[in-house]
Formats: structure tokens, sequence, C-alpha cells
């Protein structure tokens, strides 16, 4: 998918962008940290309603659109090499916010199924300790993301810039 946004998207201004990437790396932060926030404020409010679980999946769809037009772009300055550090790039930045992302959808599906879909009242108990489990497992992934993304903002500068070694 991000090959085809790659061959209709004029890429110019990205092109320059990476072109400079070891200038861009020393001289600033790698800072998610508010649009993961909206992210998973956004997805976790709305996916309490039937649509919110189908949010997640555009979103996924998004993210890996998202990767792989950033990997061929990388391959297109730089050639293999490129694309080798447009994948690591993606890994650093991307990979445990997608996994973490990816658990809390598990939850928040499970939670959703079992709310509106089983209405026995016989093991009533049993599904609010299970309930309060999920909700748990899901503030422990929120934090997760928003503990990495500090850590990707103090340090994944400095993590890129060795990575772009290999450039």
């Amino acid at each position: 998918m991000g090959f085809f946004l790659y061959l209709k998207v004029d890429s110019i201004e990205f092109i320059k962008q990476i072109q400079d990437i070891n200038v861009s790396l020393q001289n600033n932060h790698v800072n998610f940290i508010m649009i993961h926030i909206l992210v998973l404020l956004f997805l976790i409010s709305t996916s309490f309603s039937m649509v919110g679980i189908g949010l997640f999946f555009f979103y996924f769809i998004f993210e890996v659109a998202c990767i792989s037009y950033s990997s061929f772009i990388f391959m297109h300055v730089f050639g293999f090499t490129g694309l080798i550090f447009g994948i690591l790039y993606n890994v650093v930045t991307k990979l445990f916010f997608l996994i973490c992302l990816f658990a809390i959808f598990n939850k928040v599906y499970f939670l959703v199924k079992n709310k509106f879909f089983n209405k026995e009242d016989s093991h009533e108990q049993v599904m609010q300790i299970s309930f309060k489990k999920k909700y748990l497992e899901i503030a422990i992934c929120c934090i997760g993301i928003i503990l990495y993304d500090i850590f990707l903002y103090f340090g994944g500068s400095g993590i890129l810039l060795k990575l772009t070694n290999i450039l």
C-alpha cells in the first residue's frame, strides 16, 4: 500500500528532509508523545461503541501505509541501505507502539464483545473480575506506550543517529 502512495504522492519535500536526516536527528528529538496520546484517547474512547472497533482496523492500515511509504522514501534516497535504515527506523519508532496498540485492541474487543453480546447473569462476578483485569491491562499498555515515547524523546535520536552509519 505504501508503494502506491510512493508512486502517487509528490514526495519532493519528504526527500529533502530524508537527505538531511543526520542534521535533523542531531538537532531534534524523536517526539511522538502527543500524537500517541491523542490516538490512544481517540481510539479507546470511541472503541466502546461498535464504530470504534472498526477505527482500530483502519488505523492499523494507515500505520502500515505510513511504514511502507517511509521505507520506500528511504530506499529512493539511499538505495538498498536506505531500505534497511527505513525498516530499522520504523522498528525503533513504531514497533512497540503498534504491539501495545494491538494488545489494547484485543482487550477492548473482549470487553465490547462480552459487554454487548454476552448477557448471561450467571457468571456476572467472574466477568466483573475479568473486566477489571482487562481495564488494568489496557492502562498498563497505555503507560508503557507513554514511557517508551519518553525514552524515544530522550534517547531515540541518539539510537537512530548511530543507525545512520549504514547509509
